[in-house]
């Protein structure tokens, strides 16, 4: 019995062996083809937020309510360029700079926060 187990565990590895020799066969042989390559390739792109999504953004790591009016929003977007581990840090200081209040932040403190932030 344990032979037999042995045996197929030999088989098993055999069997993943030519499966991964299989896969870089038909990239060497697609080589001479690099178009047809690059299609059966798998692309990533990492990229920033859009503008459209920085509400939605905000929202979800902010529960409270929206506080920047369309032209502060902008501001912020353009400040961090759209991206995520800048928009919040920024937001937050934004925040602290309004205070605790819950009235609609100025968009001339947010431009206030935001030329503070590019001095620290």
């Amino acid at each position: 019995m344990y032979r037999n187990l042995a045996v197929s565990q030999q088989v098993r590895n055999e069997r993943i062996r030519d499966e991964a020799n299989c896969g870089l066969r038909i990239k060497e042989r697609d080589n001479t083809q690099p178009a047809l390559w690059r299609r059966i390739g798998v692309r990533e792109e990492i990229t920033g937020l859009r503008l459209e999504e920085l509400n939605a953004f905000l929202e979800h790591h902010f529960p409270a309510p929206q506080r920047l009016c369309e032209q502060g929003l902008s501001a912020l977007f353009e400040h961090a360029k759209g991206v995520p581990g800048l928009l919040l840090p920024m937001y937050r200081a934004i925040l602290e700079q309004a205070g605790s209040d819950h009235d609609p932040i100025d968009p001339s403190a947010v431009e206030d926060s935001l030329q503070r932030w590019d001095l620290a």
